[in-house]
């Protein structure tokens, strides 16, 4: 429990909840901060692209004022981050070292999954705690609590950027779909089949359609976004194995989606023939009724090299990135359909055009 002048010290940033009468954006406020403040620290599970563009000047201009700026991305040191973040960051580390040797942008070797921001001036120092990484693209309804910094915060904090031994340059972590990462092979053309004869889905009755943005916004690393989760677990050695970049298995919820049966055959819109399978979710003492999961049998990464094959070739996505709204937008649809030819056959479609789209 919180002492009455503790509560009185701290601030409640909610901004997505529904009781809040004066929303305003997290994001907002941290670049309020970054740009009147002599010295930042910021502990972060992740980061994105996205805030390496909107806060790396400012950040960089932090510096160059004669502040210090430190962050250290948590779960990079050992999950990676996509080219396009790394290199962001990278280039946002060199410009702070350049100004600053005490500045810069850092991995650990082991994971941490804290989200902390300290904004320190002549006058105060102040931090923000909660469940905001410093990245803005989830849409989830993250908490952030602001206080008077803690004494032991700012020691465990100092502890950290002191840890030479384990601390990692950012331009030093693996690029995730790398040549180096080896959790992005393809599947072999053996195990996917293929047929010549052209189906008009059109001229199918359509049973199902799958909104894949809604999936991935409900679940940011896991679904389409497997290769991002923790991983599995060895629960001899109690480490995590990274799932394949390919490996998808979408959570389509047990009671939806009727249409799609416990086993089929998709022919694809594009030649491709993949056997699919729904499971899990099964009521007690009955798995065979499990129709809560969707993915290509005997090895995930068919449907994933699939799915995320149109969106790689598309432009949409890079290997390592996370797919999530900005994704579908590019490719320019988020719907997964399927046309009925028999109660076990289906024309899989997935592709820009206005069938797609949700009206």
């Amino acid at each position: 429990m919180f002492s009455n002048d503790m509560r009185e010290d701290i601030q409640v940033h909610w901004p997505q909840s529904p009781n809040n009468p004066f929303p305003c954006p997290f994001d907002k406020v941290l670049l309020d901060e970054i740009k009147k403040s002599d010295d930042i620290d910021i502990i972060t599970g992740y980061v994105s692209l996205s805030s390496a563009t909107n806060f790396g000047s400012s950040l960089i201009e932090c510096a160059q004022r004669g502040g210090r700026v430190r962050i250290l991305i948590g779960m990079a040191g050992v999950e990676g981050l996509s080219q396009a973040s790394h290199d962001a960051w990278s280039s946002i580390h060199d410009q702070l070292q350049t100004i600053d040797s005490n500045s810069g942008i850092l991995a650990y070797t082991s994971k941490i999954h804290a989200k902390l921001y300290i904004f320190s001036t002549r006058f105060h120092e102040k931090m923000y705690v909660g469940s905001q990484n410093f990245n803005f693209s989830s849409g989830n309804m993250e908490l952030m609590l602001e206080s008077s910094l803690h004494p032991e915060v700012e020691t465990q904090v100092n502890n950290l950027f002191s840890d030479t031994r384990n601390l990692i340059p950012i331009n030093s972590v693996t690029v995730k779909g790398s040549n180096t990462d080896p959790f992005t092979g393809k599947v072999t053309s053996a195990e996917i089949f293929h047929y010549d004869t052209h189906y008009d889905y059109t001229r199918y009755p359509l049973v199902e359609s799958i909104n894949l943005q809604a999936i991935c916004e409900k679940n940011p690393i896991g679904s389409l976004n497997l290769y991002h989760g923790k991983g599995r677990l060895n629960r001899a050695t109690g480490t995590y194995t990274p799932r394949p970049w390919y490996e998808v298995e979408l959570t389509l919820g047990r009671d939806k989606y009727p249409g799609l049966p416990r086993d089929f055959r998709a022919f694809t819109d594009d030649g491709k023939i993949i056997e699919l399978q729904r499971r899990s979710g099964g009521p007690a003492g009955q798995p065979e009724l499990g129709l809560k999961d969707l993915t290509s049998r005997g090895n995930r990464q068919i449907l994933g090299e699939w799915i995320k094959g149109k969106l790689q070739t598309a432009g949409a996505l890079q290997i390592g990135e996370v797919i999530d709204r900005t994704t579908f937008e590019t490719f320019g649809a988020n719907q997964l359909q399927f046309y009925r030819m028999s109660d076990s056959e289906f024309l899989m479609h997935f592709s820009p055009d206005e069938s797609d789209q949700e009206k």
